[in-house]
């Protein structure tokens, strides 16, 4: 689903994105979503590293953070690792602008845990997402070298588990992308910004780990 022929009809993810490694913060908010139950102990609304590196077809991303403070005034940690395997599909093509279907497959770990405290959030997810996506290219000749802007958007549908444990359950989401690229620095670097969003909801077996996390990241980077 991901590989395959060199059909000229369909584009590698690596043909629309290029290939970097950008860094930057993520502006997360991580919240307790049962109504009438609190706001749950895990609670945390802050800035998170964020490191993202791009290799076309797979995209490799993290998000860190420690000592966050929450509503209930304990300190928090959260970790997230994961990994984007997707590829385009064209549906229109036009002098510097593309339409296209993207499809990706992400798989990912997110912890969030009070400090020096056993109470933790802990799960692994599988996600599927496919929305749409433009580029525009305001190089010379067509789609040719220049900057390149590209606008993403994809709901998502996954499920989720929790490493030696029966606990799970399903996730669902929307994210969104924009990121200018080509910006060149030499003949083989270039300038890379980008922001991304997204919203996730898990569903998780119980109340106690139904939480969702909504981010804003702001990222600026180098691309090959």
């Amino acid at each position: 689903m991901f590989s395959g022929d060199e059909n000229p009809g369909r584009l590698s993810a690596s043909q629309s994105r290029g290939i970097g490694l950008s860094a930057g913060i993520q502006l997360a908010d991580f919240t307790y979503r049962p109504l009438g139950e609190g706001v749950g102990e895990l609670t945390f609304n802050s800035e998170l590293l964020a490191l993202h590196l791009d290799l076309g077809g797979i995209e490799i991303f993290s998000h860190f953070g420690q000592g966050l403070p929450t509503p209930t005034g304990n300190d928090l940690s959260t970790f997230n690792i994961g990994a984007n395997l997707g590829n385009v599909f064209p549906l229109l093509i036009r002098n510097k602008v593309r339409l296209l279907l993207p499809l990706t497959l992400t798989t990912d770990f997110l912890r969030v845990s009070r400090d020096r405290a056993r109470s933790e959030f802990q799960q692994s997810s599988v996600q599927v997402a496919s929305g749409a996506q433009v580029v525009l290219n305001a190089g010379v000749g067509r789609m040719g070298n220049g900057p390149v802007l590209a606008v993403k958007g994809e709901p998502f549908l996954g499920f989720s588990y929790s490493q030696g444990s029966l606990f799970g359950g399903s996730l669902r989401g929307v994210r969104g992308e924009v990121t200018v690229s080509g910006l060149r620095i030499t003949s083989r670097l270039a300038i890379r910004a980008g922001y991304r969003y997204q919203f996730r909801a898990y569903n998780i077996d119980g109340l106690l780990y139904d939480y969702s996390l909504q981010g804003h990241t702001f990222l600026l980077g180098v691309g090959f």
